[in-house]
């Protein structure tokens, strides 16, 4: 099943990176927060390298008015958020908007964010990158399924 490659992927890049988990719903109508970030022990803003992630798998059951990004890791860290969006029920599902924590829209690789496929069944993964403690920077690999 394509949906649990896209489970068992995420939960090994998680594994990569040292402990974590995968989170996973399915998500109707309406807007939809991400959890929070997995941020692993020790070090000090500036100093550690270690990313602060997470990951999520969506099945889309309705048209999402808004997802909202975790917030960012802090100054001095750097944050990773993967989502793998998968069409469920009949398919056609849009993301409207996409904000960084609160109300600031998440910024896009070639400006603008994407149109995600709509075939039932279809998964797109979309990366976030936070780099400044609160702004998420995005993009996304589509139809990969």
């Amino acid at each position: 099943m394509a949906g649990q490659d896209t489970i068992e992927e995420l939960e090994g890049l998680l594994a990569s990176l040292g402990n974590g988990q995968v989170y996973t719903a399915s998500a109707g109508a309406g807007a939809l927060a991400l959890p929070p970030l997995f941020a692993p022990a020790g070090g000090t803003a500036g100093e550690d390298l270690t990313p602060a992630y997470s990951a999520a798998v969506i099945t889309l059951t309705g048209t999402q008015t808004s997802i909202l990004l975790p917030a960012g890791p802090g100054a001095g860290r750097m944050g990773i958020f993967r989502l793998a969006l998968i069409q469920g029920g009949s398919g056609a599902y849009t993301v409207t908007a996409w904000y960084s924590y609160g109300t600031t829209a998440a910024k896009w690789v070639g400006g603008s964010a994407p149109s995600l496929t709509t075939a039932v069944g279809s998964i797109d993964m979309v990366d976030f990158t936070c780099l400044d403690g609160t702004n998420w920077y995005g993009s996304a690999k589509l139809h990969i399924a």
